[in-house]
């Protein structure tokens, strides 16, 4: 049995009482902590992040597509490897992170 934990949180706080609505909500899963002292190796990542920047995706749902690209961004190790589009590369860099190197198809 595992201990995951799931957070379902609404981005807004109310629907509207007729008809067909939709409701966007952030799931987060959370693991439990690790042991003390153990040290767990995982294989080398290959990741490609790309985010969609339409209409719908303007304010808060944007900005939690940035700030869980960043999460992922800081976890990552010197074997893995990433694939970002343009647009990502510039928030990269403008949060203060630099892209080492870019390397073409």
């Amino acid at each position: 049995m595992s201990d995951l934990t799931m957070i379902v949180t609404p981005l807004r706080s109310g629907l509207i009482a007729k008809g067909h609505t939709t409701l966007d909500v952030l799931v987060q899963e959370q693991g439990p902590p690790a042991p003390l002292g153990l040290k767990v190796e995982r294989p080398p990542l290959k990741l490609a992040i790309v985010l969609n920047r339409s209409g719908s995706m303007e304010g808060q749902p944007l900005a939690e597509a940035k700030r869980a690209a960043g999460a992922i961004l800081e976890r990552l190790t010197p074997l893995d490897r990433l694939a970002l589009e343009p647009s990502i590369v510039q928030a990269v860099n403008k949060a203060g992170c630099k892209v080492q190197s870019i390397v073409p198809r």
